[in-house]
């Protein structure tokens, strides 16, 4: 496939995308991109009339996807999305949005769906007679992105080639760029199977498959929906506390006793498996400190199982978790980083979540400083055999600890990279993590954290 073959439709180069609507519809379009743009609450129903008034017109129902993200909505945009592409099949623009979507959450078969393998404009929209240069690279950004995550580097190539034919200072074509090199080093350090990696507890075969025996009948919520409104929150929050943490705490346990069940049940939907995740944030919440001991028996579950359960939630969402229920247990946070056959990411959630809570002034200077030193001399003096040495975790250990510049752990640091216990693709060689803690630059607020989802109890 040459690729030149790719955009087998006309591209346009004007400075504006031709809508051929009329004056009228145009200057609403603009007045809601305006509306869309700011976010404030008001928008939504100026929007909604748009919506109703011209019900054929797919950018109106675009701008409210917009609008939702502006406001960190990001679920509730991915869902109007979806309903657009459902309603208008030849909107372009936001089949385009929801493949990107898709590649985000790594379902890529979801975007074959979209698009299918041929990634054929003009079999997939035969009414479209032109296409905007901006859609164009955004099309190929998606196609490209797409056979990266497939790991089909060649066929990614030849889109990135018409990328960069058609713009090669566009921030897309940069960035397609930066991740194909990325990805082809990570794949090679995959091939390399490297002895400094974690290989978690087996995954539990379960027979269980009756469901936990609930104080309360209303914790079945947590089973029927993805997202949980205030509303849903608000009637659950009102139930007893004690009864109602243990219910949570049998949901969690839930998610690796009937594991098998959940894993190979068809009829089961996605927006059904939330309910670990749902449960966690909850307890989390009710600043249930009690329960940390169950949440952190889920985390040292096999990764598929988290993976199942949690998906990307884990490096999005859990060190609310550990910043909220860990302040007061950093012992057992210690703990946790030290046993052996943890995901990598079940471990780096808590060095993040120590380091928010450095910086939002919940633990002092000196307790980051005696976790990190507690830490690191653990790894120092571990061994192959003791299957805790993870040079991925290390590594990112390391970011933290740079991002708020306690150098007073750089000896040690330079230790574990002697040692070869780091991965070098985080930070870089010892050189630029010594460069990075010697730069007085100051980072605090940037790396401050602020919670995108919220449990909160109105």
């Amino acid at each position: 496939m040459k690729p030149t073959d790719l955009i087998n439709i006309k591209i346009t180069y004007g400075s504006e995308r031709a809508l051929n609507y009329s004056l009228a519809i145009e200057e609403l379009l603009e007045d809601c991109c305006s509306i869309a743009e700011k976010g404030k609450p008001s928008g939504f129903k100026r929007l909604q009339r748009a919506i109703k008034k011209y019900p054929t017109v797919p950018e109106f129902k675009y701008f409210l996807t917009y609008w939702y993200l502006v406001r960190d909505e990001d679920e509730k945009a991915f869902k109007w999305n979806q309903r657009i592409v459902k309603a208008h099949p030849e909107f372009l623009i936001a089949r385009i949005d929801l493949a990107d979507k898709y590649l985000q959450r790594f379902m890529p078969e979801k975007v074959v769906e979209l698009f299918n393998e041929s990634f054929d404009l003009k079999q997939l929209f035969p009414k479209l007679k032109e296409i905007h240069v901006v859609d164009a690279l955004m099309f190929l950004d998606i196609a490209c992105k797409y056979f990266i995550q497939l790991r089909n580097f060649e066929r990614a190539e030849i889109y990135l080639e018409r990328m960069v034919d058609l713009d090669p200072k566009s921030q897309l074509t940069q960035n397609c760029i930066s991740l194909l090199m990325v990805e082809r080093i990570l794949k090679r350090k995959e091939e390399e199977e490297s002895i400094y990696s974690v290989e978690t507890v087996s995954p539990p075969e379960t027979s269980k498959t009756t469901p936990p025996v609930f104080t309360h009948k209303q914790i079945e919520l947590l089973y029927e929906t993805d997202e949980l409104d205030q509303s849903d929150l608000n009637y659950l929050y009102e139930l007893p506390r004690e009864s109602l943490i243990k219910d949570l705490e049998m949901v969690i346990k839930d998610g690796w006793e009937r594991y098998s069940y959940f894993l190979y049940e068809t009829e089961i939907e996605e927006e059904n498996t939330y309910f670990v995740f749902h449960a966690i944030m909850l307890l989390a919440a009710l600043k249930a400190t009690e329960s940390y001991p169950v949440i952190l028996e889920f985390l040292s579950q096999n990764d598929e199982l988290i993976e199942f359960h949690l998906d990307y939630f884990t490096t999005e969402y859990i060190w609310q978790v550990h910043y909220d229920l860990g302040q007061k247990q950093i012992d057992r946070l210690l703990d946790f980083m030290k046993k052996p056959k943890i995901d990598t990411f079940s471990k780096t959630e808590i060095s993040v979540a120590i380091v928010q809570m450095l910086l939002h002034n919940k633990i002092t200077r000196e307790q980051a400083l005696a976790f990190y030193e507690e830490i690191l001399l653990f790894f120092l003096e571990a061994t192959l055999e003791d299957e805790v040495i993870d040079a991925t975790l290390i590594g990112l250990i390391i970011g933290d600890i740079i991002d708020v510049k306690l150098s007073e752990l750089k000896d040690l640091m330079y230790k574990l990279y002697e040692k070869d216990y780091v991965d070098t693709t985080v930070n870089g060689p010892w050189q630029s993590v010594e460069d990075e803690l010697e730069d007085n630059t100051s980072t605090i607020k940037e790396g401050i954290r602020e919670r995108t989802i919220a449990y909160t109890l109105d």
